[in-house]
């Protein structure tokens, strides 16, 4: 009765070592692509991203201000933190300000005095607020 028992067991557990490969691959390769895909949408994102950036960065007038909606939703929507209102109103009634490249550079051009805040309303810390342009 032992060897009927262990002779049944070799059976069984070669045909189960095929089977737990194929399991464990199986989740192998869906994990590789799953990750794939999240690459894929992050590279999507910050694709939108760099466009919005560019479409905020050129001037406002009538005929972009559905476009300059569109960045800023897009802009919104992929940021770990919300645009305050007065920063999307600010947004699409002045370009968004070119870089200044220094260490740690934060410059925001001020929009008539209106604070620049996160979604709940915490003021932004800033290094500079460059008073804006005057236009001819």
């Amino acid at each position: 009765m032992p060897k009927d028992f262990w002779d049944k067991a070799k059976i069984f557990s070669s045909a189960l070592v095929p089977i737990v490969v194929a399991l464990v691959g199986y989740n192998y390769n869906n994990a590789l692509k799953e990750k794939e895909i999240i690459q894929k949408e992050k590279e999507f994102s910050l694709k939108n991203i760099e466009v919005a950036v560019g479409i905020l960065t050129a001037s406002p007038s009538k005929e972009n201000q559905d476009l300059r909606e569109w960045a800023i939703n897009t802009v919104n929507k992929y940021s770990e933190i919300k645009m305050s209102t007065a920063v999307k109103k600010l947004l699409k009634e002045k370009p968004l300000p070119k870089p200044v490249y220094k260490e740690n550079p934060v410059t925001i051009i001020d929009g008539g005095g209106a604070a620049i805040t996160d979604e709940k309303g915490t003021p932004l810390v800033v290094d500079k607020i460059l008073p804006a342009p005057n236009k001819p």
